[in-house]
């Protein structure tokens, strides 16, 4: 679940030298790092953090609750 998708993302920022945090921003990396494997691992990290939110969502819709908050979360880091 969820601490596999963190691990996972953890994994791809060590080993290609990137910053999901700085993901969408276009003067974040230099064009060296532009590869084509950074460039698929970046969208790995965001399906992973797609997954996450869905996860989330999952989680709080089968406690029967409204806060969608941890959802969100993921789904703002995978869109920036």
């Amino acid at each position: 679940g969820e601490r596999f998708f963190l691990a996972f993302i953890r994994q791809l920022e060590s080993a290609f030298h990137i910053d999901t945090k700085l993901y969408f921003n276009p003067n974040a990396y230099s064009p060296e790092s532009n590869t084509i494997v950074a460039k698929y691992a970046l969208l790995c990290t965001q399906h992973c953090f797609l997954n996450l939110g869905d996860l989330a969502r999952y989680k709080e819709t089968n406690r029967n609750g409204t806060d969608y908050s941890e959802a969100r979360k993921y789904y703002f880091r995978a869109r920036t």
